[in-house]
């Protein structure tokens, strides 16, 4: 489904035939994980292609202009965006139930069983792994040839050099979170349930910590976007929370 975002209008419907998956779009298309990976045009809701080459539940996936990359079964596949062929496909060290994220020259995962594992996106080689707690399950996040994540146990923020795995910082948090993180030019942002961390990207070091006093925290994850950092959770009955990462406070909320 396909609602304007302004008006609330349902502007299409598609029956997609998917299992509950997050749509990931990229210019004018919408790709889809599940029983199908599939590509819908974004405008009309039109099925442009499925790859059928790739098993079921292939689950979270990430997209660029040009490539899909999805895990499925123990295998990473790259898509061809154009028609839903298969570029390449390569078996993982350990299976994965959260999305990929594509940088540059590489495409980064974490396993079930928390390892980082990192590899050359033009042909699925490896290139780097680091093994983090079992319990590790957040996606990481990929900016300027540098890989963040987030461990639980303890629970720490670690940046690594993408093409080396070189460890470049390791902060420790104090507290749990099982949230991906998020990166803009100067600060990676890491939420949980009572404070959203800012890091300095460079160094690692903990800049602020803005205290959230959460009732819930969905940890799907924070965007950002004009100079703000949005949230979904909730607080004393409302839901979404959007702060002003600029000026370190509680900007609106949404119910």
């Amino acid at each position: 489904m396909a609602v304007d975002r302004r008006t609330g209008e349902i502007r299409w419907t598609s029956a997609a035939g998917t299992v509950p998956s997050t749509p990931t779009a990229v210019g004018d298309r919408l790709y889809l994980g599940g029983k199908s990976l599939l590509a819908l045009d974004g405008a009309t809701g039109e099925r442009l292609w499925t790859a059928d080459a790739v098993p079921a539940h292939a689950g979270e996936l990430a997209a660029t202009e040009d490539t899909v990359v999805a895990a499925s079964d123990g295998t990473l596949f790259a898509i061809d965006a154009a028609d839903g062929s298969v570029r390449w496909q390569a078996d993982l060290d350990q299976g994965s139930y959260v999305s990929p994220v594509v940088g540059e020259d590489v495409v980064a995962l974490m396993g079930s069983d928390g390892l980082l594992q990192v590899r050359a996106r033009a042909d699925g080689g490896e290139r780097w792994t680091v093994q983090f707690d079992r319990a590790a399950q957040a996606p990481p996040a990929i900016a300027d040839d540098v890989v963040y994540a987030v461990d639980e146990d303890p629970y720490a923020c670690r940046a690594y050099d993408a093409g080396s795995g070189e460890a470049l910082w390791d902060t420790d948090l104090g507290v749990g979170s099982e949230d991906r993180p998020a990166v803009d030019p100067e600060t990676v942002y890491v939420a949980n349930q009572d404070t959203l961390d800012c890091l300095d990207r460079a160094t690692g070091e903990i800049r602020r910590r803005i205290p959230l006093d959460l009732d819930t925290f969905s940890q799907h994850g924070v965007a950002l976007a004009d100079d703000a950092v949005f949230l979904v959770a909730q607080r004393d009955g409302e839901s979404g929370v959007c702060l002003d990462s600029a000026r370190e406070s509680r900007r609106s909320r949404r119910a």
